[in-house]
Order: C-alpha cells, then structure tokens, then sequence
C-alpha cells in the first residue's frame, strides 16, 4: 500500500475517472472466476492471437511464453533491468549462450561443451600467454576459430585471459602456435 499522500490522490482521482470500466472488468472476472466456475471452451490469447481452451480460469495466455511476451510489453524498463541482473549474476552462462548463438551462426558444428572439465585439462593457464588465470579474468577461445570452420567442442576449446583473447582476435601467433 502507498503511504506517499500525493500518489494516493493520484490513484484515486484516476480510479474516479475510469471507475465504470473498472468496475465492468472486476465484475466479468468475478463472474467468470467465483459465480459461473465454468471454463471457457474457446479464448483467444491476446500475445499471439491463437485460439486455445484454458486448462484453469485464470488462464489467459495459451503458453508462458506469450505471458512473458505480454510482461516484456507491458513493462520494458522492468524487463531489461531483470535480463541484465540476471546476466551480471550469471556471467559463465551469459557467455555459455552468446557462444552457441555465435557458433550457430556461423554454422560451426556445435557439441556438448563442459568448462569446468576444460579449466581442468589445461590446469587454469592461459592458452596464450601460459599464465594462471584468476576468476574475474576468465574467458574461453577457440583454438581454430569457428569463422575458418572449427567446431565448438571441448576438444577446440582453451582457457585464456579475457585480455589476451581480444588481443588475439581470430588471428595471431597464438594460434599458428596452437595448431
């Protein structure tokens, strides 16, 4: 409940002007949720438009996605703040994602990737430069880049500093050196 006095001014001024749709939306739900207790047989989704038979009353959109969709709509501000939290907090697997999406596009050959297996086999050191890697400097590269027709696979994976990776870009003797 807002204790702010302006804003409850505001909200009751403006429930005073809408009060008859209000009133009308409150009354079809209560009607279609407490009294009739009857599902509808067909609704159309308000996201996508495709007509589907709800499997409870309050359900309005046929799948989460097009709920999700709705709630990207209708509160864009609030999503993006939501997906780049999620991101800050979930960097391996931010990272995880860009690289099949990448690799898919360049119609590399995309197999089941385990980094931490990976961390292990080349003990922490950089690929490159064959130094430890700390946590916060962490990236992945691949030994033959998927724009000359590497796999992302284990295998066509190292360790390295997120540095020394952007610095090699998808040439370099590190990677004449690697091969």
């Amino acid at each position: 409940m807002t204790t702010n006095p302006r804003l409850k001014e505001y909200h009751h001024a403006w429930y005073l002007e809408h009060q008859d749709k209000v009133r009308a939306c409150s009354r079809a739900r209560y009607l279609r949720v407490r009294v009739l207790k009857v599902l509808p047989q067909n609704m159309q989704c308000p996201t996508c438009g495709l007509t589907f038979s709800p499997k409870h009353l309050l359900q309005i959109y046929c799948l989460p996605r097009c709920r999700a969709k709705a709630y990207t709509l209708r509160y864009p501000v609030r999503r993006r703040a939501q997906a780049s939290g999620w991101q800050k907090r979930n960097k391996s697997k931010t990272n995880a994602i860009t690289n099949l999406r990448r690799a898919r596009l360049k119609g590399a050959t995309i197999g089941q990737i385990d980094y931490e297996a990976i961390l292990q086999r080349d003990k922490q050191t950089c690929g490159i430069c064959r130094k430890r890697i700390k946590v916060g400097a962490l990236s992945f590269d691949h030994i033959l880049p998927l724009a000359h027709g590497g796999t992302h696979s284990n295998n066509n994976l190292r360790p390295t500093h997120i540095l020394c990776n952007r610095q090699r870009n998808r040439y370099g003797q590190a990677q004449l050196r690697m091969v």
